[in-house]
């Protein structure tokens, strides 16, 4: 972009020749986040008068709000919800470490609504199960994201993931931008280690505005 302001002549000098460059590690890449705007749309797209919507809006809450990984929200059981106590506890399977969360009030009840009135009759332990026959273990979780995007009219940017795992980039984010402390948020992620949770550092704009440097042509 620097090249281009001094050969349309914007700018007097070329101010690319004074930005230092940087080495970017091979396979390094900044998460993708969707804005909170773009997230309640997603939220509101979802029709919850069917099974399926039900299913899907259960899905998103739990990634949205609890920022859960995929695979652990495919493996959830009515078993890993405490009603009484309002959480939720399960063994993450990337780490194999215990996680407890408090479960919000609105996450609560779009899971039990989906299990009252969505979820078909099944021996398939897990919660979130096929909106068709044979009833199974729901598997495509990134589909439930997708669908819903297009359905709030959100563009499917080729830069950014379209998975459900961007929702847990997202509430990370989220939460830098609030100022919670990084620790927090490792707890919340499940992460063993601080530097998994310094990753999100990268896609906080509004802290990393705070370092520009003032350039004066």
């Amino acid at each position: 972009v620097l090249p281009l302001l001094f050969a349309d002549g914007v700018t007097s000098s070329d101010l690319s020749l004074l930005c230092p460059s940087v080495r970017v590690p091979a396979g390094a890449k900044i998460p993708s986040a969707y804005s909170p705007e773009d997230i309640q749309a997603i939220l509101e797209a979802v029709d919850r008068e069917n099974p399926q919507g039900k299913r899907d809006y259960a899905v998103l809450m739990i990634a949205v709000k609890l920022g859960i990984r995929t695979c652990d929200i495919r493996n959830l059981r009515p078993s890993n919800f405490d009603w009484d106590q309002h959480m939720v506890s399960f063994t993450q399977l990337k780490t194999g470490e215990p996680l407890s969360l408090p479960l919000p009030v609105d996450v609560g009840w779009a899971v039990i609504d989906y299990l009252k009135n969505g979820r078909p009759v099944s021996e398939t332990p897990e919660v979130f199960l096929r909106a068709v026959a044979p009833y199974e273990s729901l598997q495509n979780f990134d589909n439930i994201l997708i669908k819903h995007m297009r359905k709030a009219g959100i563009p499917l940017d080729s830069l950014k993931h379209h998975g459900l795992h961007s929702l847990r980039h997202s509430l990370a984010t989220h939460m830098l931008d609030e100022e919670i402390p990084i620790t927090s948020i490792q707890g919340v992620l499940g992460h063993v280690n601080a530097e998994s949770t310094e990753k999100y550092i990268g896609v906080n704009v509004r802290q990393l505005r705070s370092c520009a440097l003032e350039v004066t042509d």
